[in-house]
């Protein structure tokens, strides 16, 4: 079915009246085809650019021809809209309805406009970019104080005076549609904080020494660690006593600071602190190395020995000094193997799912749960399948592979031949465990992996 064509509500309800030109463009238009004759290779825009310098250079008695033409085409604009007005009223013309109220200015704005209309009146000669960036000077070096006092806060008491129209409006239109809020920019909030006295917030011990250290004129932030771990724990423990007392004197700071503010910007800084929280994640616990040859790299190099140099004295190691690694990998996986029941039991670090909560549409059954995990398709799988070398690229993981002796490459094949008779055990043991009902839906689920595989 074909779209319905919405037509323009102007063509529905009649043409609005158009606004005269300005007394330049009313010259412009009058002397381009001659001009344009003379200069036929000239464009458009370059003759509308010459002849507007042209208009500004005419005498008061010569432009006042243009500024006559001008005013009169204004009046019989306006009489022409008041006509439109009252035979197409606002309510039944939603694309021209208005308030009176008029949208206020941020303080640089309202200072630059300001300020740029007094230097051309004052100084005609100069042209406008020139005047532009003086006026940009002259904000850049006004004191933050005087910005606020004379410019932002006006913006806020005015901020407020609009709403109320808008509302005030609103109620006696009731198809009108609120504009946007004005809000405060990011400078001018700099500007308010910066004059009602908000104070810089301190993170820690650290941070307090860093600023010491800036007016100090020490920027280079490796010689300012350097500095803080020489003071060892003693001198630490004193930064860290001096941000215990700023805390105390920042929270003291801040509640006078929003003492000063509106209720709607106090309740936009509570927002924006809220929300730069970030929020608390419990921690996740590491897996345990896969093989005892991890067991012995973790170890050297933690001692401050590289991966190359703890793989070349792990080949030096005899049977019974690697049969040790082994046993403790054995005892890691063996804790990490309780928490982690203790932890699906609602005993550990987690707390328990709500009995109320509603099962996400995408989660897989509970029962799937139980199924083992399949092993890695070969040795050197198993050897990259591991938490410790996670950061590793996959060339370096060859690398090492490569490396090993065939000694080392033959326990991760027995590792890998001891895993897979485990997991055809459990996985009967898991199959048996299913009802009618599982069993269907567990193999329907293999047979759809197998097609997209």
């Amino acid at each position: 079915m074909p779209k319905k064509i919405v037509q323009d509500p102007l063509k529905q309800i009649g043409t609005k009246p158009r606004k005269p030109l300005p007394a330049s463009f009313i010259y412009i238009n009058k002397n381009r085809k001659k001009y344009m004759k003379k200069h036929p290779g000239s464009s458009v825009t370059a003759v509308g650019q010459i002849l507007a310098k042209k208009f500004h250079s005419l005498s008061e008695n010569k432009k006042k021809k243009y500024v006559d033409l001008h005013q009169s085409a204004l009046e019989q604009y306006n009489a022409e809209m008041g006509e439109f007005w009252a035979k197409n009223p606002q309510e039944t013309m939603g694309r021209w309805k208005r308030s009176n109220a008029v949208v206020p200015l941020c303080g640089h704005d309202f200072f630059f406009q300001k300020r740029l209309m007094k230097l051309q009146a004052e100084d005609s000669a100069t042209p406008l970019p020139s005047l532009k960036k003086r006026v940009e000077k002259e904000w850049r070096e006004m004191s933050v104080h005087k910005k606020w006092k004379k410019y932002t806060s006006k913006f806020m008491n005015n901020r407020h005076e609009y709403e109320k129209q808008e509302q005030e409006y609103k109620k006696s239109h009731p198809s009108y549609t609120l504009k946007l809020k004005p809000q405060l920019t990011p400078a001018d909030i700099k500007i308010r904080d910066e004059a009602l006295g908000r104070p810089p917030k301190v993170m820690n011990g650290y941070v307090l020494f860093r600023r010491d250290q800036a007016e100090q004129h020490v920027v280079d932030n490796a010689s300012i660690l350097r500095t803080w771990k020489e003071l060892g724990k003693e001198g630490q423990e004193k930064w860290n006593a001096k941000f215990a007392k700023a805390k105390a004197e920042y929270t003291v700071a801040f509640d006078k600071f929003m003492s000063k503010l509106s209720p709607e910007d106090r309740a936009a800084v509570e927002e924006e602190r809220s929300s730069s929280r970030r929020p608390h994640k419990e921690p996740t616990r590491r897996k345990p190395p896969a093989t005892a040859y991890q067991v012995f790299v973790g170890e050297q190099v933690k001692e401050g020995k590289s991966f190359s140099d703890a793989g070349v004295e792990w080949r030096t190691l005899t049977v019974e000094d690697k049969m040790v690694y082994q046993q403790k990998l054995n005892e890691l996986v063996e804790i990490f193997e309780e928490e982690e029941r203790a932890n699906n039991s609602g005993e550990g670090l987690s707390e328990p799912k709500e009995a109320n909560s509603k099962p996400r549409s995408n989660s897989r059954p509970a029962w799937l749960k139980d199924e083992p995990r399949k092993p890695p398709k070969d040795a050197f799988h198993l050897f990259i399948s591991q938490g410790l070398l996670k950061k590793q690229k996959m060339s370096e993981f060859a690398s090492e592979w490569t490396m090993m002796t065939d000694w080392d490459k033959r326990i991760y094949q027995e590792n890998l031949f001891d895993m897979e008779e485990d997991y055809k055990i459990k996985q009967q043991q898991f199959l048996e465990s299913l009802t009618k009902e599982q069993r269907a839906e567990y193999d329907e689920r293999i047979s759809r992996k197998k097609k997209v595989s």
